[in-house]
């Protein structure tokens, strides 16, 4: 949630910096990302939602963490509502000029991120009113969230080409040709392996936004040559990266190959095109923790690749047993391995292979790179 109202709140700055307008609605922004930070950290380390990141949880730290919530939130919106101005300046919006895909965007932004605020906090309030408890999971947020942002999404694909001042799109039938072919293409793709309707939007969405940011790039080549390069393409860069960590998301999750088998030491088995060998059982005695190691050769044909150490721990202090997946990481392919329970010498493994991960990587790096280059711009 911070980071959708924080997304909102860059986009929006742009238009404060030609147009000087919406005051309110950047500060308002601001005070939203900061107190869902917090509302965040609150849930996660109160113990009100089990999460990843609530390893450290205290009821004490919880009450601390939401008093502070409430009082930096409660001064900064009675603050908000008396000592802001609103601009007298008429916003100038068009069918479709920069402003009005910029207010578009933070539209989006505000209701996916209100969306994914109902889903965390609906099953809590229920919970408090009827002492029943209910889950939602992923179903909600990807059937609800991810429609939502998908008409953002392609509103990046040209944005960034858009003027500040007229209601025209320069070369317009470039980025229709773009449109039509990148998405041809990904039909094409996703046909040709296992059909899925996210896989096709997914792909489809990830190439145009790319193509379409570099066909901009290109365009602004040709107008304005080297001269000032990085601040007319640096928002360009920045979305070539999402498309390709779109990209990657996708390909990873939709087209992801999961098997469940059982293995007795030195015992080889073939999945997927690969060959997998249980070589034996090694265990670790740490500071904090015994570890249970197991060692797993993994074969392409007849070659050996790498091995993969899943293990599990075993707490003393806290009588707890975690987990630890083995990973090996290649460029065009991920390879997860998990050990389970044993009986009569046989263990239940589970094996995932998620391709493209890279490009998940390789997308942050090319965001983290283009914000870089905007504060050497400012």
């Amino acid at each position: 949630m911070p980071w959708i109202a924080g997304l909102a709140l860059v986009h929006s700055l742009m238009i404060t910096k030609k147009e000087q307008l919406l005051i309110r609605w950047i500060v308002f922004l601001s005070i939203l990302c900061f107190s869902l930070s917090i509302f965040g950290t609150f849930l996660v380390r109160s113990g009100i939602l089990t999460s990843v990141h609530s390893f450290a949880t205290d009821s004490a730290r919880g009450i601390f963490i939401l008093i502070i919530f409430l009082v930096s939130t409660g001064f900064s919106f009675i603050l908000f509502i008396f000592k802001t101005d609103d601009s007298e300046e008429k916003l100038k919006l068009l069918f479709i000029n920069k402003s009005t895909a910029l207010v578009f965007n933070n539209i989006v932004m505000i209701i996916a991120c209100l969306t994914i605020l109902l889903g965390t906090i609906y099953p809590i309030v229920i919970e408090v009113i009827t002492n029943k408890r209910i889950s939602v999971g992923a179903p909600y947020f990807n059937s609800t969230a991810l429609p939502i942002l998908l008409p953002g999404f392609l509103l990046m694909s040209i944005a960034p080409a858009l003027s500040w001042q007229n209601n025209k799109l320069p070369k317009y039938k470039s980025y229709i040709f773009v449109f039509i072919a990148l998405s041809f293409l990904s039909f094409i793709i996703v046909y040709l392996n296992t059909f899925n309707v996210w896989g096709f939007i997914g792909i489809s969405l990830g190439l145009i936004i790319i193509f379409s940011s570099l066909l901009s790039v290109y365009f602004n080549y040709k107008k304005f040559g080297l001269r000032n390069f990085i601040s007319h393409n640096n928002a360009l860069l920045a979305h070539i990266g999402v498309g390709i960590l779109i990209l990657g998301i996708t390909t990873s999750s939709v087209y992801k190959s999961e098997f469940s088998e059982t293995f007795m030491i030195n015992e080889k088995k073939q999945i997927n095109n690969y060959s997998y060998t249980l070589l034996k059982l090694e265990t670790n005695q740490d500071s904090n923790f015994q570890e249970l190691v197991a060692v797993f050769s993994l074969y392409k044909d007849n070659k050996k690749i790498a091995e993969i150490k899943p293990s599990k721990r075993y707490y003393s202090v806290s009588k707890m047993i975690t987990t630890e997946a083995g990973i090996y990481h290649s460029w065009f392919q991920d390879f997860y391995v998990i050990i389970g329970n044993e009986k009569d010498k046989i263990w239940s493994v589970k094996i995932y292979q998620n391709p493209l991960v890279s490009l998940i990587w390789i997308g942050v790096i090319i965001m983290v790179l283009s914000g870089f280059l905007g504060i050497r711009k400012i």
